[in-house]
């Protein structure tokens, strides 16, 4: 807020201090949360899974109503509009798969949490490529917890300059007691 009053932003808005989401339940099928922003009470639901995405929505939400007319929407105009929210790439259902493109500890960490906040049936095997320069001790640390196996693969995409050592996680993966 200091940031962008600093550099004369007309409109600052801060979730957690404007709209902070309420009664937040993740699911396999979504994310449901409580939000009251602008004298509206609304029950939102996005078909993305995860505790964050309640933030992420609302901070969208948010931009818009700062953007104006005629961008601006209501709360029951979001409601309807999440329905058809898709995120490829990010705790993405196809069947029995989820197909997440976390690339750091970080994005990892948000992953494993949602694995667990929708109780996926045990056990969990995690198929795993990383570039070498990436995190990638970090990347198998936060989600080890979740995970029951990992198969560890280079990426046939991956430039030979990037790829990863699967040998080298391999002997980490051992070194820690991972499958």
């Amino acid at each position: 807020r200091a940031h962008a009053r600093e550099h004369g932003a007309s409109v600052i808005a801060d979730v957690w201090r404007d709209a902070p989401p309420s009664r937040i339940a993740v699911t396999e099928k979504g994310t449901s949360f409580d939000v009251t922003l602008h004298g509206e009470t609304v029950r939102l639901r996005t078909p993305l899974a995860g505790a964050h995405q309640a933030s992420k929505t609302l901070v969208a939400l948010m931009m818009l109503r700062a953007a104006g007319s005629p961008w601006s929407v209501t709360l029951p105009e979001a409601a309807e509009g999440l329905a058809g929210v898709r995120l490829p790439g990010r705790f993405h259902r196809e069947g029995r798969f989820i197909f997440d493109v976390a690339h750091n500890p970080d994005g990892a960490a948000v992953l494993a949490a949602t694995v667990k906040a929708v109780g996926e049936p045990r056990p969990v095997a995690a198929l795993l490529t990383v570039l070498t320069d990436k995190d990638w001790r970090g990347v198998m640390g936060v989600l080890a917890p979740v995970v029951d196996v990992f198969v560890l693969t280079s990426a046939p995409t991956a430039p030979a300059s990037r790829a990863w050592n699967v040998n080298e996680a391999f002997a980490y993966a051992k070194s820690r007691g991972w499958e």
